[in-house]
């Protein structure tokens, strides 16, 4: 069935770009690179404290171990009773 009322219309295709300015979207990623750099300095300052602070724990640790172990140590030869 054929409708003779029917009109087609053909569009023109159209290319929309986002940047139609180089010195945009350079400027955008120079920006968006600024960012990044920025939030990573953060993140690697943020890493490096907290890997200091579990050394400064597990340092903690050892020297009450150590001075535990210490207060502890069995008597030596001289003082055994026979």
């Amino acid at each position: 069935m054929k409708f003779s009322n029917t009109v087609m219309y053909r569009l023109p295709r159209v290319s929309v770009r986002l940047f139609p300015d180089e010195d945009a979207k350079t400027e955008l990623r120079a920006l968006i690179r600024q960012h990044l750099s920025e939030e990573l300095r953060k993140l690697r300052v943020s890493v490096d404290e907290r890997i200091k602070a579990s050394e400064d724990a597990i340092a903690k640790r050892l020297e009450t171990a150590q001075a535990d172990a210490g207060a502890t140590a069995p008597a030596s030869a001289k003082t055994k009773k026979k």
